[in-house]
């Protein structure tokens, strides 16, 4: 049975609404005496918020969780002093609900 542009159209708005938050993951190694802060911007809206920062005094790596808020899309900055190495992000999101 084919679909009408309407009933396609309305499939997707539901899905939209049902998808929940999406988890943002990061593993990054930081060398000896470096520090890193990361921060995220919502929508394009020119404010940057503080999510984390790393300070390490011996080579470490890190694995950070972000949890964002709802948005049509996110950035992400990193600054910093020192070396440092992002080896993945991952993004994480999910439709329906959590709970049974």
């Amino acid at each position: 049975m084919l679909e009408t542009l309407k009933q396609r159209i309305q499939k997707l708005i539901a899905l939209y609404e049902t998808e929940k938050a999406e988890r943002v993951k990061l593993r990054m190694e930081l060398e000896k005496d470096s520090s890193v802060d990361i921060h995220i911007q919502f929508d394009s809206d020119g404010e940057w918020h503080q999510v984390e920062t790393l300070v390490t005094t011996k080579k470490r790596s890190f694995q950070i969780p972000i949890l964002p808020r709802r948005s049509d899309h996110f950035r992400l900055r990193f600054t910093g002093v020192g070396q440092w190495r992002l080896y993945s992000l991952v993004r994480e999101s999910y439709t329906g609900s959590e709970y049974p």
